[in-house]
């Protein structure tokens, strides 16, 4: 389980997300990186994200499960997220 970090902040007027640590470090993050992020809450786990990234982006879920890790692996480098 993971759960996010940091906040997230758009800028409405480039359509740009932005996740701020608790460092004050501005990391920019894609919309799907977002979507994964904010389901970070510490209890749902990321088979279950991985399967509504799948639902939602009308994707395989071997590909979103794979976008998941690689968004998590980005994640926990960028200290955005803690590993429970």
């Amino acid at each position: 389980m993971y759960k996010r970090k940091g906040k997230l902040l758009k800028d409405e007027n480039v359509d740009e997300l932005i996740i701020v640590s608790d460092d004050e470090q501005s990391y920019q993050i894609s919309h799907i990186g977002a979507f994964i992020w904010n389901k970070l809450d510490g209890e749902t786990n990321k088979d279950s994200i991985s399967h509504q990234l799948a639902e939602v982006g009308n994707i395989e879920v071997e590909k979103s499960k794979d976008i998941t890790e690689q968004a998590l692996d980005r994640m926990l480098e960028c200290d955005l997220v803690q590993q429970l």
